[in-house]
């Protein structure tokens, strides 16, 4: 019984990894979709609002470079807790 708790204590930290990847996750894709549709409205490609236009697209790369991480982060912990359990 008490290696059964040591062994879940254990894999605490794993569990939790997993869970915040995913929050991360969630979060970063509502933020691209809002952006994609903020760069989907024709209204935001009117003259003066490139700057805008370039910050939105910027924000949108940097979303992919910090999904890819939070998807290994999650993939890692997953593959572990799959090892381990």
């Amino acid at each position: 019984r008490r290696e059964r708790a040591e062994a879940r204590a254990a894999l605490a930290p794993l569990r939790k990894q997993a869970r915040e990847a995913e929050q991360r996750l969630a979060k970063l894709a509502e933020e691209r979709s809002r952006i994609e549709a903020k760069l989907a409205d024709p209204a935001i490609y009117v003259p003066g609002r490139a700057a805008e236009v370039t910050a939105a697209n910027m924000r949108l790369a940097s979303i992919a470079r910090e999904t890819a991480v939070a998807e290994a982060d999650w993939f890692s912990a997953e593959e572990a807790l799959q090892e381990t359990g």
